[in-house]
């Protein structure tokens, strides 16, 4: 005998008592079929009798498609394609497999259909499909909403959880986003529930949930026919708005941000905001998002929530708000990361004169503007309008803020930077000595700020040929970005090109060789051909390459590199310029390479 879809106890122990009319002989069995792992439970105490049916494996299903849609090879990889789409549901996989064949579509266009949009995706999985295996009359949403109806009926805690995740990002939700309850129990039962039904996982490894993609877009689709989606998208919003970190210089702040980076883009991409325009804390929560991608060295994601804040800021506020000038502020800076140095100029200039009217020349979030500004100008090679910027800001914070405040030291520290390229070595060894020193004593090594100054203080020492010393700095350096970042960050990939640059100094060409041709595919990787610190990566390599004799392989490397240079720096930058030199030296080096005469005995 077969009970099928045995959702709810109330069937078998309602007040019809069916439960008594089920067989008791021991020369047959009862096969009872139900979505509800708790009622199995009920019913079936032994675990050795209970089969448990998961998703279709990706081969299975793979079978089961070439069944209904023909075995031929072309096929296999839309239909691993579409497996994927639907996560292996064979309901899912039936429905779509009937579509395909009734309208004689091919699983291509099938795929760009479903990917349309969320709205066309509920459509395909609300199509009927076989009348064979049921999939006709009862389509995966309709099977959903019962099993919905069923969980709210028990627990409205659990129903609330999963309309709560429809609004977060699918994939590893933390519990502590989630609606909770005073009784830990209560808690327990709920999720228990959702897990019975398999509306949601448990991660092992850490607390959080993940729910299917389809239980998650039928959720979405449940409560915009409810009215209901705008009230849990602002509630979900609220939670993350409330969670996520607001500052990301130390490893477990960055660590904390990690668990909820997915969940902080879906919110900010939901695009509610309120019938008034977008709130100030939609704002700051993008503001906080572009923050936290460009410590993770993410910095094309770091820029379009830079843009994302800036643009809510100009619709919610005026220019000389506060907000909207620390808004404009960050895009610059955000530009400035990314390597557009001119909007990055365009930006800092605006928030500059801003500044200045609103708040004066000497207030701090001037000052942090003038710094800001300093360090694009550097950027494009006018060192010496760059030095004159950081100059004047510190005597100002130091007037203001004290020798030692930590934003004084970030202008010691710009204008070593300044010195630096002007070779004026000495200079700026003692002004990232000194900060390094002070930030040390302040933050401790593994700390942003701290890594800054030693990291230009490794470079100065070897521009001084004290390389031993430079090593020994990079090396520091590179273990705690390591550890604070990882190996494919831009930050640590940087360091490592530096201890390269050093290795070659010190003839062991090899090695080098082997650490910047690593360096060099991570941080194309990371930040594209065209990115300033990408092009820096090359230029080394391609000196490197010219030592070691290798005279086609620098030609072509240095040419690349000073036709982008020229393209985006402009002709007189000093960058194109020694790159420009540097093509030219290495096509001499390999001309005369290639037409050398040997005479031989």
């Amino acid at each position: 005998m077969i009970v099928d879809g045995l959702d709810g106890a109330d069937a078998l122990f309602g007040p019809k008592e069916l439960h008594k009319y089920l067989p008791q002989s021991k020369y047959g069995s009862i096969v009872f079929t139900t979505r509800n792992k708790q009622l199995v439970h009920e019913l079936i105490p032994l675990e050795e009798r209970l089969i448990q049916l998961n998703r279709l494996s990706t081969e299975d299903a793979l079978s089961f498609l070439q069944t209904r849609l023909g075995n031929l090879e072309e096929k296999r990889k839309p239909m691993l394609e579409l497996i994927d789409l639907l996560e292996g549901l064979p309901l899912a996989l039936s429905q779509a497999s009937s579509f395909i064949s009734r309208n004689s579509y091919n699983i291509d266009q099938y795929v760009r259909l479903y990917r349309r949009s969320d709205t066309t995706k509920i459509e395909l999985l609300n199509n009927g499909g076989s009348r064979l295996d049921g999939s006709l009359s009862n389509p995966v949403t309709k099977t959903w909403q019962i099993s919905f109806e069923n969980i709210r009926d028990k627990s409205s805690l659990a129903a609330r959880i999963l309309s709560f995740g429809a609004c977060l990002h699918p994939q590893r939700i933390p519990l502590n986003l989630l609606p909770s309850s005073e009784s830990p129990v209560e808690v327990v039962d709920a999720l228990g529930l959702l897990r019975a039904y398999s509306m949601v996982t448990s991660n092992a490894s850490d607390d959080s949930i993940t729910m299917h993609s389809l239980v998650h877009l039928v959720t979405r689709h449940r409560l915009r026919s409810e009215a209901q989606l705008e009230e849990y998208v602002q509630m979900s919003f609220d939670s993350v708005y409330h969670n996520f970190p607001e500052r990301f210089e130390r490893q477990e702040e960055l660590l904390d941000g990690d668990q909820y980076s997915l969940h902080v883009q879906t919110v900010l991409d939901n695009g509610l905001l309120t019938a008034q325009g977008p709130r100030r804390c939609h704002v700051l929560l993008a503001s906080r998002t572009s923050h936290y991608f460009r410590g993770k060295g993410e910095y094309d994601i770091s820029l379009r929530y830079a843009k994302m804040a800036t643009d809510w800021c100009h619709l919610a506020s005026s220019k000389e708000d506060a907000c909207t000038m620390s808004r404009i502020n960050d895009l610059a800076v955000a530009n400035w990361y990314h390597g557009d140095y001119k909007e990055a100029e365009t930006a800092a200039r605006e928030v500059l004169d801003l500044r200045k009217q609103v708040l004066g020349h000497e207030h701090k979030d001037t000052l942090a503007t003038l710094n800001n500004l300093g360090l694009i100008l550097h950027a494009q090679g006018k060192y010496e309008t760059a030095e004159e910027i950081h100059q004047r800001a510190l005597e100002i914070r130091e007037k203001t803020l004290g020798a030692n405040h930590n934003e004084t030291l970030k202008s010691l520290n710009n204008l070593g930077l300044s010195l630096k390229r002007q070779q004026k070595y000495v200079e700026a060894e003692k002004a990232f000595r000194r900060v390094s020193i002070e930030r040390r004593a302040m933050f401790g090594t593994a700390h942003v700020s701290t890594l800054v100054p030693l990291n230009n203080l490794g470079l100065v020492l070897e521009l001084r040929e004290r390389h031993e010393e430079a090593f020994a700095v990079h090396s520091e350096v590179l273990c705690a970005r390591e550890a604070l970042h990882g190996t494919g960050h831009p930050e640590t990939l940087k360091s490592k090109q530096n201890m390269a640059v050093v290795l070659r100094k010190q003839g062991q060409l090899e090695r080098a060789d082997i650490m910047m041709r690593e360096v060099l595919a991570k941080y194309v990787q990371a930040l594209g051909e065209k990115h300033p610190d990408v092009l820096y990566a090359m230029s080394s390599l391609a000196t490197l390459h010219q030592e070691r004799g290798k005279y086609q392989d620098a030609e072509d490397l240095s040419r690349q590199v000073f036709q982008t240079r020229r393209d985006q720096l402009g002709e007189n930058h000093p960058d194109a310029i020694f790159s420009e030199n540097q093509w030219k030296e290495v096509r001499k080096k390999n001309f005369e390479n290639t037409n050398a005469t040997l005479e031989l005995d």
